[in-house]
This record gives structure tokens, C-alpha cells and sequence, in this order.
């Protein structure tokens, strides 16, 4: 794990925005599971929920290890909205909320790349970046049906 020698300010606030995003998600992804009518929607719901899942574990293993220790935030607002939205109009809706939240943390992601310190923070914001690429045309793909 990261020496607290080998981080900065910048690598506390990519791990603590992304960890915010990821939790988003994974709330996201936890109504996707059970309210996505479509099999595929379901399906990219639980393997959102599972991968960012250890994403989460990463990132509070490297805060801690920078003793920065998080907090588990409460619901969302996009959660609730989702939970509002009628059976028909779900899966929909759900693409569009997880396209949105991915949009913001590869922006976000974005703005901290290359003023990280970690090597670990680095390689995580490359990936996630990748990661969120690929991710907007597979929903996109999925919401074309």
C-alpha cells in the first residue's frame, strides 16, 4: 500500500471525488438489480455494482493508508428519483443516470490527472478514464437495444 511519502493533496482529492462517484454508482446499479425489467440491463447493473465494489475497496484502502479515512455518504437524490420512476420508464432511466454519473467522474477524473503524486492514484485515473470510455458506448449500445 501507498507511504504516506508518496501522495499529495491532489492524490486525496482524486481518491476521495472518485470514491464519491463510485459509491454513487454502485447505490445506482443496487436499484438497477432490482428494478431493471430488460435481462441486460439487470445483468450491467450487477457487474457495475460487483466491479465498482472493489474500486470502493481500493480506494478506502488508499486513503487509510494516506490516514484519510472516508465516510459512507447517505442516499442519493438520484437514487430516490429512480425509485419513483414507473416500471416502464425504468430502464431507461437508469442508462441515462449511470451515463451521467460515468460523464462526471471521467471529467472529474480528468482534472486531476497528471498533478497526482501516487503512481497508484495515476494508474487509477488512467483506468478509470479507459474504463468510463468504453463504458458511455456500451450504454449507449444498450439503450439503442
Amino acid at each position: 500500500m501507498a507511504s504516506p511519502a508518496s501522495y499529495n493533496a491532489e492524490d486525496v482529492r482524486l481518491a476521495t471525488v472518485l470514491l464519491a462517484h463510485r459509491r454513487e454508482a454502485v447505490a445506482l446499479a443496487e436499484v438497477g438489480v432490482q428494478r431493471a425489467r430488460d435481462a441486460q440491463v439487470r445483468q450491467l447493473a450487477e457487474g457495475l455494482r460487483q466491479g465498482y465494489e472493489g474500486d470502493i475497496r481500493k480506494l478506502n484502502g488508499l486513503l487509510t493508508a494516506w490516514g484519510r479515512p472516508s465516510e459512507r455518504p447517505p442516499a442519493t437524490a438520484e437514487q430516490d428519483r429512480l425509485r419513483g420512476v414507473s416500471a416502464e420508464a425504468f430502464d431507461d432511466a437508469f442508462l441515462q443516470a449511470l451515463m451521467t454519473n460515468t460523464r462526471r467522474t471521467v471529467s472529474e477524473v480528468g482534472r486531476h490527472r497528471g498533478v497526482t503524486a501516487s503512481g497508484e492514484a495515476q494508474q487509477l485515473a488512467a483506468s478509470v478514464t479507459s474504463a468510463g470510455t468504453a463504458l458511455l458506448v456500451s450504454l449507449q449500445e444498450v439503450r439503442k437495444g
